[in-house]
């Protein structure tokens, strides 16, 4: 017997709020060096930027958002330490109304670096993972200063 996933009202909720939520960020963010474009998952209800160079249209990361306020970063290597990741991920917080969580290793330099270059909130950290938060701003989307 093959198994099948009846998923839950509740369940079902939850998955049109998020998709709501999603459709309220912009599907592209424009930067000085970078075009950010929304590519979404709708079995998590999550989704993405990626982050592609304007005079290249090369792809060289993504600044991800699950479900609803956990941010992901990727740069791939040729690309880092150039500050893509810094401009990529304040523009994107710049359209987020809702508060964001930031976790990293305790290892990871670059990111614990941009966290503090953004004024991102240290929240602790535990077994080698540091958290940050954003707080939003409500509708004024402002980083915090």
């Amino acid at each position: 017997m093959d198994f099948c996933w009846i998923p839950s009202p509740e369940h079902l909720d939850w998955r049109k709020k998020k998709e709501e939520e999603r459709l309220t960020y912009p599907l592209t963010i424009e930067t000085e060096r970078l075009i950010l474009e929304m590519r979404g998952n709708p079995c998590t209800a999550s989704f993405f930027y990626i982050m592609t160079l304007k005079d290249a249209g090369t792809e060289i990361g993504y600044v991800g958002i699950e479900d609803g306020n956990d941010l992901w970063l990727k740069t791939f290597p040729p690309y880092r330490n150039k500050g893509y990741m810094k401009e990529a991920l304040k523009a994107v917080l710049s359209v987020c109304y809702m508060d964001m969580n930031l976790t990293t290793g305790i290892d990871n330099i670059a990111v614990l670096k941009l966290a503090k270059d953004l004024k991102l909130r240290y929240c602790g950290q535990n077994n080698g993972i540091v958290a940050y938060k954003y707080i939003a701003r409500g509708n004024n989307h402002g980083l915090n200063r």
